[in-house]
């Protein structure tokens, strides 16, 4: 049996590099929810940041005040979220979940409309109130939202990332040979 492990490790080792990565990101955001949406705000400023800074050097060969204005409101933007980037969160989900709002209200009226003329009203009436409720949510406590979004997507990254880990050994066991690793995943072939 530890010949087989060793073996496996030699070999197909490189196919586990992506689900300990994956385990390891999902533990993190399950443990520290806060955390992984304040790294995520950190990074889009610094996003922001470079893009308004590749904008504004464009600016030397031939200026432009309407490229200069979207640069310089990148770089404020990308500074802003790199020095509050929970605040810039919270206010990006408020903005999402008024959008949310207002379209849920409009579609209740509109499915209250035409109530008598639709079979599935109360489906679509349960739809159109449950995506009221996420709008209200957003509005009213956006960081627990996130927290409970990235809680969601970490436990979805340990869930795949265990799940590869498993049918990565099954498959080795049952005498598949692993051929490569790219951008999209492990590619298999069965001994024949």
């Amino acid at each position: 049996m530890k010949g087989k492990i060793q073996d496996y490790f030699q070999k197909e080792g490189k196919a586990l590099v992506m689900p300990i990565v994956m385990i390891v990101i999902g533990l993190l955001f399950i443990i520290f929810p806060g955390s992984a949406i304040s790294a995520t705000g950190k990074l889009v400023g610094i996003v922001l940041v470079v893009v308004g800074a590749f904008i504004g050097c464009s600016l030397m060969a031939t200026f432009n005040p309407m490229m200069a204005a979207l640069a310089g409101t990148l770089v404020v933007l990308g500074i802003v979220s790199i020095a509050a980037p929970g605040l810039v969160a919270g206010l990006i989900l408020k903005i999402i979940g008024i959008f949310i709002l207002i379209h849920a209200v409009l579609r209740l009226m509109a499915a209250y409309k035409v109530k008598s003329e639709v079979q599935s009203f109360k489906f679509y009436f349960g739809i159109d109130a449950f995506s009221l409720a996420v709008g209200l949510l957003l509005v009213f406590v956006p960081h627990l939202v996130a927290s409970w979004l990235v809680i969601v997507v970490g436990i979805v990254l340990l869930i795949s990332g265990l799940s590869n880990i498993v049918s990565s050994f099954k498959f080795y066991k049952e005498g598949g040979r692993y051929l490569e690793h790219d951008k999209d995943g492990a590619v298999w072939e069965e001994k024949v």
